[in-house]
């Protein structure tokens, strides 16, 4: 089976071509020009590498003409909104063109990662599912925004004929580029270390969402698919990094006040020296906050448990500080 994936040099992606190698599938990889290639750079040699970008829908075309599937896992994750035109062009737009190039070149599946964050988040619950309809309010951020309107390209597809599955993890925790994703967070709950915030954390296994989406391709499912582990408190997060570290765990927990003055430092900083901002109003919208995700589709369509917060994140560290020393 011929399989193409988008964002393959990502964290997602990354792990899910290291899965599906372990299966011989033939992968071909569509990479953007430039990109790091250091989390799949062993793997490389044993796929097709084409370099392209999702916004370009004839480029597309000419690559997935002779795939089988589509796993869709290229995407902007940022809640800087100085980067919301770039947000909604990459989530929205890219796949708009992905679900137009399946269609045209009759793929027989796509695949595509979208986020707990689709579902939305209201004042009214904070217990979401498959089933959540999406609410417009000030907990949504520009990302969630986007990743909810990708989704509808998704089932506009599956509406003129396309098969589909749509995963929502939440909050994905694994080893990736330090500088991205989850990995900076586990690199930020190492280097400050002094306080936690108060609120709460939902997570997953990167190692989990490559093996559901190897799983989906031959499991019918047109739908949502939440994969969360279990929700964590921001005290939790550091205690289990703290044991891996060998660092003392924060015992205080941080003022939502003094969080919100370290965002407005980090903006003067950044207008100095540039950088992606780790605090930004969009972050500070559910900091704090406690919303909950549950599947009720998992149990129903696989038999192993997801991984627990705890050992993800151990495993993730401890994969970080052994690369760290090499």
């Amino acid at each position: 089976m011929k399989i193409c994936i988008t964002g393959a040099s990502g964290l997602v992606g990354s792990h899910v071509v290291k899965y599906l190698l372990t299966f011989k599938h033939n992968l071909v990889l569509l990479l953007r020009e430039g990109f790091d290639r250091s989390l799949i750079f062993n793997e490389i040699d044993s796929c097709d590498v084409v370099e392209g970008d999702i916004q370009d829908e004839i480029i597309l075309e000419k690559i997935f003409i002779d795939c089988d599937i589509v796993i869709h896992c290229a995407g902007l994750v940022s809640f800087n909104p100085s980067r919301n035109r770039e947000i909604f062009d990459v989530n929205v737009l890219g796949t708009t063109n992905v679900v137009n190039a399946c269609l045209n070149s009759k793929i027989k599946k796509l695949i595509h990662v979208s986020s707990i964050s689709a579902l939305g988040r209201s004042e009214i619950t904070n217990s979401y599912n498959e089933d959540s309809k999406w609410e417009d309010s000030g907990f949504n951020s520009s990302y969630a925004k986007s990743k909810y309107l990708a989704e509808l390209e998704v089932f506009r597809g599956g509406e003129e004929g396309l098969d589909f599955s749509i995963i929502n993890p939440s909050v994905i925790i694994g080893t990736g580029d330090i500088s991205r994703s989850s990995t900076r967070l586990l690199g930020f709950v190492k280097k400050f270390n002094y306080f936690y915030p108060n609120g709460f954390l939902n997570v997953v296994d990167v190692r989990d969402v490559a093996r559901v989406i190897g799983e989906l391709i031959s499991i019918k499912h047109k739908n949502r698919l939440v994969l969360n582990s279990e929700s964590i408190t921001y005290k939790q997060l550091y205690d289990y990094t703290s044991e891996i570290y060998k660092i003392k765990s924060p015992t205080k927990s941080l003022p939502l006040s003094l969080i919100k003055l370290g965002s407005y430092i980090d903006q003067v900083r950044r207008f100095f020296v540039g950088g992606e901002p780790f605090i930004t109003s969009e972050n500070l919208k559910f900091l704090g906050t406690n919303f909950s995700y549950f599947s009720i589709f998992y149990d129903k369509l696989f038999d192993k448990k997801l991984i627990s917060a705890k050992e993800s994140i151990q495993h993730a560290v401890t994969e970080l500080e052994m690369k760290a020393k090499l």
